[in-house]
């Protein structure tokens, strides 16, 4: 097992330099947006991130995957927060903190089912759909989800066919 990867070497250029993008378009995400949304949002973020910049090729990494897989976790999550919101029952039945559980499961499931389904999987998608179920949220959550997809879609547009896979 090697300690370094053997392609650093000779791909050294792309590591360091698809890795100051990534923490350049971190910076820019969440200096614009960062303070609106909730930390497991952000981190769903940050984890597109990544797969944009160590793995730009992959399909995940796609428009319709990003977007598609942030509508669906959107969709998801709100509906299931909804849903924890307003079922009083089964909070009655088996505790609060169950029922939420409970509804964030169903969330983070469906929203790998329907991304599935459609053909727009993006896995950080999910993280989206926990994140709305799971906490607190406003439109401006929304937002911050839907611009800074936008913003990773943007660079794939524009870097995506400069940058290599790193893994």
């Amino acid at each position: 097992m090697e300690l370094i990867d053997k392609n650093f070497k000779k791909n050294k250029k792309y590591y360091i330099l698809q890795s100051l993008f990534a923490a350049l378009c971190s910076f820019v995400i969440l200096f614009g947006l960062g303070t609106i949304a909730p930390a497991v949002i952000v981190a769903s973020v940050g984890s597109s991130i990544f797969i944009l910049f160590a793995i730009p090729h992959a399909k995940t990494i796609r428009k319709r995957n990003l977007m598609g897989g942030y509508i669906i976790g959107i969709v998801c999550g709100v509906l299931m927060a909804l849903f924890i919101q307003r079922i009083n029952f089964l909070s009655g039945l088996v505790g609060e903190f169950p029922a939420k559980v409970i509804f964030t499961s169903i969330g983070v499931g469906l929203s790998i089912f329907l991304m599935v389904l459609f053909n727009c999987e993006h896995p950080p998608a999910t993280g989206i759909a926990l994140g709305l179920a799971i906490q607190p949220f406003n439109e401006w959550t929304i937002l911050f989800i839907l611009v800074s997809g936008l913003i990773l879609s943007g660079v794939k547009k524009v870097f995506g066919k400069k940058m290599i896979n790193l893994i």
